[in-house]
C-alpha cells in the first residue's frame, strides 16, 4: 500500500489536492500498463493481492460472495444494492467464487485502463442495467 501511495505522490504528512492526485494517476497509469505488458508485476497488482488476502477471511485462496459482501459493506466500496452484481462481473469463470487473478485483473482494469470491464458502457451504468 505504501509503495502504491508513493507512486501516486501521497506521502505521510503531506497533503495532495484532487488535481494533483488525478495528475499523479494519469502519470502512473501508462507506467503501470507498460509494466504489465512487459511481464513485470505492477504496483497496483501488488496492492490488489494484499487486499485479496484481507478479504479472504477463511484463507482458502478464494473469495466467496459472503466474504466480498462483508468487505464491500465494511468499506462502502460498492452500493449494497449492487454488491452481488459486481461480484458476478468479477467472477469471469462463473464458479461462484473470486480467484486472485480475477479480482486483481478486474481492479487493475477498473483503475488504470479505462476499459469497459463490464462490456456495457460505464461500470456504474452496467451495474444498474444488469440489475433490472
Amino acid at each position: 500500500m505504501c509503495e502504491f501511495a508513493a507512486e501516486l505522490g501521497i506521502k505521510p504528512g503531506v497533503s495532495v489536492n484532487k488535481e494533483e492526485y488525478v495528475q499523479n494517476c494519469a502519470t502512473l497509469a501508462p507506467k503501470e500498463v507498460a509494466k504489465v505488458r512487459s511481464g513485470e508485476g505492477s504496483v497496483k497488482h501488488k496492492l490488489n493481492n494484499a487486499v485479496f488476502d484481507v478479504i479472504d477471511t477463511n484463507h482458502d485462496g478464494t473469495v466467496s460472495k459472503e466474504e466480498y459482501r462483508a468487505f464491500a459493506n465494511a468499506t462502502g466500496v460498492w452500493d449494497p444494492n449492487y454488491v452481488d452484481v459486481v461480484f458476478d462481473l468479477i467472477d469471469t469463470n462463473k464458479n461462484g467464487k473470486l480467484e486472485r487473478k480475477e479480482f486483481s485483473d478486474y481492479e487493475y482494469k477498473l483503475f488504470f485502463t479505462l476499459e469497459d470491464v463490464a462490456g456495457k458502457g460505464q461500470v456504474e451504468g452496467s451495474i444498474k442495467s444488469t440489475k433490472t
